[in-house]
């Protein structure tokens, strides 16, 4: 087949009734091919609502919802387990990725906001056709880490609107991150543990919340945090 006959074939499956819904099932190396057929759009999306079949979850009510401890719309993730979604409690903020690779070397989040109510945030990476690193990080956990990156980097981490806060003394971007949780006011950092420079954080991460799909829902449900 070359390329034009296979446009054409994965034009006229992408235009097919309930094309992403019919994957929702399908076990990790059946989803791993059957993504690539996809738009980028659609995948990425897909992605969200296999993930949720896969641990037993659903997705109702979550994205940007009216929050109303702060009054205002906020991100309640992508994923809930349990009969109903509970901010901060059962909820998962999903960052999903897909790229062969032989060893993982660093775990990370391109958007993370200590403000959001969000319990869990999950990074999925599919690593192979047969297998995938799945990382359940509880929120006091990612946040004490990015306290402690803070203290050994000086910075709040390189994302959106981080620059105003480049002249403030490492306690003073500490209380940024504290504050962050009671007003629900933030901007968007960075999070992102790196096996080279976060050696200790990295294994913390990979033996202890290192988890295969089946058991995210019990962690989840049962799970004890610390503040």
């Amino acid at each position: 087949m070359d390329y034009k006959e296979l446009a054409k074939a994965i034009r006229k499956f992408r235009q097919s009734k309930n094309v992403a819904k019919q994957g929702h099932s399908m076990i990790y190396s059946d989803w791993y091919d059957y993504r690539i057929c996809l738009s980028h759009q659609m995948a990425t999306r897909a992605d969200e609502k296999w993930f949720s079949t896969q641990i037993g979850g659903e997705t109702e009510g979550t994205g940007k919802q009216m929050y109303e401890p702060f009054g205002k719309k906020m991100d309640l993730g992508d994923v809930y387990c349990g009969n109903s979604l509970l901010p901060g409690i059962n909820n998962i903020d999903l960052k999903v990725s897909f790229k062969e690779k032989k060893n993982i070397d660093s775990i990370g989040f391109q958007q993370y906001r200590p403000a959001d109510p969000i319990a869990f945030y999950a990074a999925f990476m599919g690593v192979t056709p047969k297998d995938y690193v799945l990382i359940m990080v509880p929120k006091d956990v990612a946040f004490k880490m990015k306290l402690n990156k803070i203290v050994e980097t000086e910075k709040l981490g390189s994302a959106h609107g981080t620059g105003i806060y480049d002249s403030l003394t490492i306690e003073d971007k500490l209380k940024v991150m504290e504050d962050a949780r009671s007003s629900g006011k933030s901007c968007v950092l960075s999070f992102d543990i790196k096996k080279s420079q976060n050696k200790d954080d990295f294994e913390l991460l990979m033996d202890k919340f290192r988890m295969k799909l089946d058991d995210v829902k019990d962690f989840v449900l049962n799970y004890k945090f610390s503040n």
